[in-house]
């Protein structure tokens, strides 16, 4: 049974064949070459982009790693797919699309590039790094995004005549996935458990480096995930 193909996936793939074989080749080569990571996609695109000299890549690489280059590996490891296979099983899906979504320019582009293409499934770095966001996948409760609330609370007297003083409060707000929807919990902190929290990022991120270091010097890659932009902290302090 043919798979379905989102519209985005079908976008992606005529973007990867208006690059050529030549790029095909290129990409595949550049990946082969690097070493496995989690960064997010932008971070990737661009890697790919000045590995190949050429930063007018860098949307088309972003829509492409996205909607097409990573699915397609996770769907070849959750089905255990031969990079034949899976070239096969989607060259069914795209044969049953409407002319306007895969017109016969393309098809014959997708038949040209076949070897290419095939390459670029086989990726053995790219198999590694679907493996490992399966198992990331399999995470309980991952959290989405942490942020830190600080709130002043007037203190009146009963009648609401007089001030006496204001109590300063800090609120964790959690949000995770749990069972495919977003939840979210509040949790009240005072200031030592802001000291003990500080405490516990500079600890996380002590041991992080010193595992990097110890891998790094067994010649084993150590992965951090980056599923946020790595250039906003963990942990948002908001007023």
């Amino acid at each position: 049974m043919p798979l379905r193909l989102p519209r985005e996936a079908v976008y992606a793939i005529r973007s990867l064949l208006d690059f050529g074989e030549e790029k095909i080749i290129g990409i595949t080569q550049f990946l082969g070459e690097s070493k496995p990571s989690l960064a997010p996609t932008e971070i990737r695109a661009l890697q790919i982009s000045e590995g190949l000299n050429d930063s007018t890549l860098i949307p088309s690489l972003e829509t492409i790693l996205s909607e097409f280059v990573y699915p397609v590996h996770d769907l070849r490891h959750a089905l255990e797919l031969s990079p034949d296979d899976l070239f096969l099983t989607l060259s069914e899906s795209l044969s049953t699309l409407k002319p306007e979504q895969w017109p016969a320019e393309y098809a014959k582009k997708w038949e040209r590039t076949r070897e290419a293409i095939i390459r670029l499934f086989a990726n053995s770095l790219l198999q590694r790094e679907a493996k490992a966001k399966s198992l990331l996948a399999m995470r309980p409760n991952r959290v989405q995004k942490l942020s830190i609330f600080t709130d002043v609370r007037p203190v009146f007297d009963d009648p609401g005549h007089e001030l006496y003083f204001d109590i300063v409060t800090n609120t964790l707000c959690l949000e995770y996935m749990s069972n495919g929807s977003i939840s979210t919990m509040y949790f009240s902190l005072d200031s030592r458990n802001l000291k003990e929290l500080q405490l516990q990022l500079e600890r996380a991120r002590s041991k992080g480096r010193l595992i990097s270091e110890l891998h790094s010097k067994l010649g084993l890659p150590a992965l951090e995930v980056e599923e946020n932009d790595p250039d906003q902290d963990s942990v948002e302090g908001s007023a």
